[in-house]
């Protein structure tokens, strides 16, 4: 389908600032060349609410169905459809090292979606979390530095060993979105103001100044 312009927007990402991507409801996917805004056909009706890209030709989207889209400076194609649940971030540290997290819908053993390219193949992942929160971001330094959180506090971390592990703070407000500089300097921020730091050693919270 060839998206409207007027439909709501979720997501943008770019590689410069002649190539930027944004997409939103309903298969909207739009495309800046530095000069103006262009449509594109995604292929899908469904809400994409996450987009990150490795270059101008190696794009990922995350749609509500659970469909994972992959443009590859032609066209984009549907590359995974394993969950069926929505997915609301995507982030790699390369093309061939990819995550996408996601809608949990809080049924047992159906927990937070984790999706994860090897540049070959989309393969879920489990953490050892007992919850069942969803994940609303993803982020990360390195392929061996990356960090999701969610509801109720939920904070992951994947590190050298290739396992998420849960990390436990005093908050438990939902997390809607993570960042680092640095191993040793990351921002997780949420409902009620809540903003975590993490030094390298451990998380707290950071007041806000007031006026």
């Amino acid at each position: 389908m060839r998206s409207g312009v007027y439909n709501s927007l979720w997501s943008v990402w770019g590689t410069g600032d002649e190539d930027v991507f944004t997409v939103g409801e309903s298969g909207t996917t739009l495309h800046y060349d530095g000069q103006a805004w262009q449509p594109m056909e995604s292929g899908t009706l469904s809400d994409v609410f996450a987009v990150w890209a490795a270059a101008s030709n190696d794009v990922f989207a995350g749609c509500a169905d659970g469909t994972i889209l992959h443009y590859d400076g032609d066209a984009w194609a549907d590359t995974s459809n394993l969950q069926q649940r929505p997915l609301y971030a995507v982030w790699g540290s390369s093309g061939q090292d990819v995550y996408a997290v996601g809608y949990a819908n809080g049924f047992i053993g159906q927990r937070a979606v984790i999706q994860h390219f090897d540049g070959t193949k989309w393969l879920a992942q489990y953490s050892n979390v007992d919850e069942y929160d969803t994940l609303y971001e993803i982020c990360g330094s390195s392929t061996d530095d990356v960090y999701a959180v969610g509801g109720t506090g939920t904070l992951l971390h994947r590190n050298g060993n290739r396992s998420w592990t849960p990390i436990y703070t005093e908050s438990e407000a939902t997390l809607h979105s993570v960042w680092g500089s640095a191993v040793d300097d990351v921002f997780a921020v949420g409902s009620g103001g809540t903003i975590l730091h993490f030094d390298g050693e451990s998380w707290t919270p950071m007041p806000i100044a007031t006026r």
